[in-house]
């Protein structure tokens, strides 16, 4: 595509947002129902008391919403409640529970509640919709139907060029430029990189205020929890090509420079948390599990002695049937039995720590949830463990489970989980050393797609397939062994796609997501550092999903632009 060609891409994208957010500039009502809410009036003809409790908030203690007294003229009440998930309500007298319903309200309607007696006695419950909610989904449902139809109009113009300069285009040119040698880079790692960068931004900028692109409470998976281990992956993917490439290098040369790319990112990581708040300085961090991750993964590659009586032909078609299947696994057993210890210390300690007024392994929120019986045990061992070395003040404060499970402080980034993440670290090299030791592309792919399927069947049996019910559920917050498993299996069926894709059938480019993909951690960097500035953020002149997903596309969008202007100036910065 012409230099030009993406200029006009993304400001189609940013008209048509625009167009798709003009409607509600009129809207900016003061008395406007919030997004993700549902207004609810409750009215009742017995002294009674209301009790809810969010569907997510697995075992929580239910909370008072209001109480009604006819004789005190006290019977009516407006609520503004949560339509992100269904809502279990109860109401009773105040020695005995009457009745229990439960009802998903949708966003931004309003209803009529009325709680009331039937002849026999027996409590009943009245539910009607006074105004209809707002179609939340329609935004997004526009939004992908743009950006797919600017993929298919970039694809046909695709079609059309290369077609046109095959017409027209000299034979000895094209023969030329055929003989010319071509560059080994695995395009799909790059492409791989950014889609994942891509989600990130969209996700840290506001994700368009829907909770399905924003972290999962505490069990289970959103959009928002693949990407950042996803980048863990590509890290440990891309370790064993880069090694490749500095053999001559000697390991103390190696040492020094994986010392030097840990320490800095470690360092920035620091520095775009609130250090200017010393009291509270954050610790933990995004680029800080990069930083501790990568260094502990170079040095088992780079040190942990090879199984030299396992000695394979490094050419594939030299290879016999036998070798072929372990020559990516043989090798390196020593490495696997260091990781298996890690993953070990892991499961150790998150089950076997006696953790002071909670027990041994634990694994939920505390707060509410769990009927109350561990308020201040979030995350069991690992909100321990960096309250006692960290302290409670240099820890994250706003956890996702803070406002729906009532809880304090806890980091997702923190000690614990930081050996997982070098467990899921290690599978993205396994996956790096299909590409290393396979020439094949059926060969590399076939690998991914058993190590993905392995890994995944692994994970779900873990977790019983269940969100809450297994001994060890996927929970991002504590990078659970499951969801590491999960997160390897789907890095690998991913990256198949994506090579499948780019660099066997070669219908797509990797574009827009290469560009991010080649400055990853600099496009992060300064997303971070210019956050909350326009264009990247502005305030809303009317608080809609619409609004809200019109400038959080913008900001990735304008870092997709700066992405492209690096890659065709041929700037790449690295660490």
């Amino acid at each position: 595509m012409a230099r030009g060609g993406w200029w006009a891409v993304w400001a189609v994208v940013v008209v048509l947002s625009l167009l798709l957010a003009s409607p509600v500039l009129a809207d900016d009502d003061e008395d406007e129902i919030p997004m993700n809410f549902a207004r609810v009036r409750v009215t009742a003809t017995m002294a009674c008391s209301l009790y809810a409790t969010s569907e997510e908030c697995y075992e929580c203690v239910p909370q008072l919403l209001a109480q009604f007294s006819p004789a005190a003229n006290a019977s009516e009440v407006w609520l503004q409640l949560d339509s992100e998930y269904p809502i279990h309500f109860k109401a009773n007298d105040g020695n005995q529970t009457h009745m229990f319903f439960s009802h998903h309200f949708g966003e931004q309607g309003t209803y009529a509640l009325n709680i009331s007696t039937a002849e026999n006695g027996q409590w009943t419950y009245a539910l009607d919709r006074l105004e209809k909610p707002y179609p939340s989904w329609a935004p997004v449902v526009v939004m992908l139907a743009i950006i797919t139809a600017l993929f298919a109009l970039y694809g046909a113009w695709k079609a059309f060029w290369y077609f046109h300069r095959r017409n027209y285009t000299r034979l000895e040119d094209r023969e030329e430029t055929e003989g010319k040698p071509r560059k080994n880079r695995i395009i799909s790692i790059d492409a791989f990189r950014g889609l994942s960068l891509t989600v990130m931004l969209f996700v840290n900028y506001g994700g368009g205020d829907y909770f399905y692109f924003a972290h999962a409470v505490w069990n289970g998976l959103t959009v928002a929890d693949l990407v950042f281990p996803w980048f863990i992956f590509l890290m440990g993917t891309s370790l064993p090509i880069s090694l490749k490439s500095r053999a001559s290098m000697s390991k103390l040369s190696l040492f020094l420079k994986t010392l030097q790319r840990s320490v800095e990112l470690f360092v920035i990581g620091l520095f775009l948390n609130n250090g200017y708040d010393v009291a509270h300085w954050r610790i933990p961090g995004v680029l800080q599990r990069f930083g501790v991750t990568f260094f502990v993964v170079a040095m088992i590659v780079i040190y942990v002695p090879k199984l030299r009586f396992t000695q394979i032909p490094t050419d594939s078609f030299e290879r016999s049937w036998s070798q072929e299947l372990v020559c990516d696994i043989l090798p390196y057993m020593l490495e696997y039995i260091i990781v298996l210890l890690i993953t070990t210390v892991f499961l150790v300690v998150t089950f076997a720590l006696d953790v002071p007024h909670c027990g041994r392994g634990y694994l939920g929120p505390g707060g509410i949830g769990n009927n109350g019986e561990y308020a201040d045990c979030t995350g069991g061992a690992a909100g321990y463990l960096d309250k006692l070395l960290l302290t409670e003040n240099h820890i994250y404060q706003w956890p996702t489970c803070r406002d729906m499970y009532q809880t304090g402080a806890y980091d997702p980034e923190g000690i614990l989980g930081t050996l997982t993440s070098i467990v899921l670290c290690y599978l993205g090299v396994q996956c790096g050393r299909v590409i290393v030791h396979y020439r094949r592309d059926f060969a590399r792919m076939l690998r991914w797609l058993v190590w993905g399927l392995a890994l995944g069947v692994l994970g779900t049996t873990l977790c019983f397939g269940s969100k809450n019910s297994g001994p060890i559920p996927v929970n991002k917050n504590l990078w659970s062994l499951s969801f590491i498993l999960v997160m390897g299996g789907s890095a690998n069926v991913v990256l198949l796609a994506c090579y499948f894709l780019i660099d066997v059938l070669k219908v797509w480019n990797g574009a827009p997501f290469i560009y991010m993909g080649m400055n990853s951690i600099t496009m992060y960097i300064c997303s971070e550092v210019f956050y909350g500035y326009f264009p990247l953020q502005f305030q809303l002149p009317a608080q809609t999903h619409a609004w809200s997903l019109f400038s959080d596309v913008l900001g990735v969008s304008c870092w997709i632009t700066v992405a492209f202007i690096l890659y065709l100036k041929k700037i790449f910065l690295a660490l």
